[in-house]
């Protein structure tokens, strides 16, 4: 995603610059993520389950995490929770943290739907892009007036790099999903949840573009007219300046 932020606004010349740069997303969940696709395979399934059935509490608590969250496995939180309860029987203090986590998940059933297939740019960032562009007049004759238009041009600027900050915020995509969602996710809710904040970002990144270019163009225009103004201003009053001298 291409970064739009732009740095400078140069009020000599009245240039403003553009500067990119390249959002780079995190390789690892975050760290209160309860549990993690590498922990899940076929063959750990297996293994897990033949443990589960000789008695081992520890294995019973693994299996119902893998059922849990699909780890290796079709998700079924049923028979997870089921293994939960036997293993707090059984006197496994996780198990309970995890019955508990079953329990929250459901509470939070509103909130994984709307990060998984409902959220859109405006409630990612808590606002929409609506800065006033700038007015330009056909050109500034003299530095004074120049000012006074860059005055609007700036405080458009400083509206669209803000929206931009809340925009990219935290860069990486897993870091926009609330923790205490995020926890009880499974795992392809949560790349789903990514996909999808990825997906706003780009699109408005583009939107962003769209809506800015005619401005730009506009001041590009005003800036190339108005420095051929001031330059003439300028030397007339250089002349003036010569004649009274004279």
């Amino acid at each position: 995603m291409v970064l739009l932020r732009w740095r400078h606004l140069l009020m000599a010349g009245v240039a403003m610059i553009a500067a990119g740069g390249q959002a780079e997303a995190a390789q690892t969940p975050p760290a209160d993520r309860v549990y993690e696709r590498s922990h899940g395979d076929l063959a750990a399934f297996t293994a897990t389950t033949r443990s589960a059935e000789a008695g081992d509490t520890a294995a019973i608590l693994r299996l119902g995490q893998m059922l849990w969250y699909g780890a290796g496995v079709p998700t079924d939180r049923a028979k997870a929770d089921a293994l939960f309860k036997r293993a707090a029987l059984a006197g496994n203090l996780d198990a309970a943290a995890y019955l508990e986590l079953s329990a929250e998940r459901e509470r939070r059933s509103g909130e994984i739907r709307r990060w998984t297939s409902q959220i859109d740019a405006g409630q990612l960032t808590g606002t929409e892009f609506d800065c006033t562009a700038p007015t330009f007049p056909p050109y500034s004759s003299n530095r004074t007036d120049a000012r006074e238009v860059a005055k609007g041009l700036e405080v458009y600027r400083q509206c669209y790099n803000d929206y931009v900050d809340t925009l990219f915020g935290d860069v990486a995509e897993e870091r926009r999903i609330p923790s205490q969602v995020a926890r009880v996710m499974s795992d392809d809710e949560f790349e789903q949840s990514k996909l999808r904040i990825h997906t706003i970002v780009e699109a408005e990144t583009v939107q962003l573009k769209v809506r800015v270019a005619p401005v730009l163009a506009e001041r590009d225009r005003w800036i190339d007219q108005s420095r051929r103004y001031i330059r003439i201003d300028e030397a007339r009053w250089r002349l003036e300046l010569a004649l009274l001298r004279n």
